[in-house]
């Protein structure tokens, strides 16, 4: 990705960003803070985006490390089976992402993003609602196929990662 395209899309995401955190925080940063880790989701889109670019054109494939995403709700017992489901549709999901990316139906691909925005941040998984936000805003904008693509990615790469709870 060209340097003037990259510093463009970060500066659109940090946009987006701003424009949602005059917003009341959610209770899932209430939560995180009440937790002591109120850094929230979205101050690491940035970093994550940054560090999947520096990954491009490398092949990382034999030493990579995984690095797991888990829900925020995965210690509540009540919620739990729900969360559960929601991790063992996530190949599904992931796969139907990938279809209309491969066939460049953007609108579909648009759609699917504003889905899983939605239902990521319901089942505890911020990081997946604002890779799926990032995406959406790129299509909906109208924004050169290559952002398009590497918010495509960066959404795909942590869906892959999605897990129930480290234990």
């Amino acid at each position: 990705m060209k340097a003037n395209t990259a510093a463009s899309f970060e500066k659109r995401q940090k946009g987006i960003f701003q424009r949602t955190a005059s917003h009341e925080p959610s209770s899932l940063f209430r939560r995180n803070q009440a937790k002591g880790t109120e850094k929230h989701v979205s101050d690491t889109v940035g970093d994550d985006l940054q560090n999947y670019r520096s990954k491009e054109g490398t092949d990382n494939s034999m030493t990579e490390v995984i690095e797991y995403l888990y829900s925020e709700l995965s210690d509540d017992p009540e919620l739990l089976e729900i969360v559960e489901m929601f991790v063992d549709e996530m190949p599904e999901r992931t796969k139907s992402l990938a279809a209309h990316y491969e066939a460049e139906d953007w609108k579909a691909l648009q759609t699917h993003a504003h889905q899983l925005k939605g239902a990521a941040g319901s089942y505890g998984f911020g990081q997946i609602t604002a890779y799926a936000a990032t995406l959406e805003d790129a299509i909906k904008s109208d924004r050169p196929e290559s952002e398009i693509r590497a918010a495509y990615e960066v959404l795909f790469d942590a869906c892959r990662r999605v897990r129930l709870s480290p234990a």
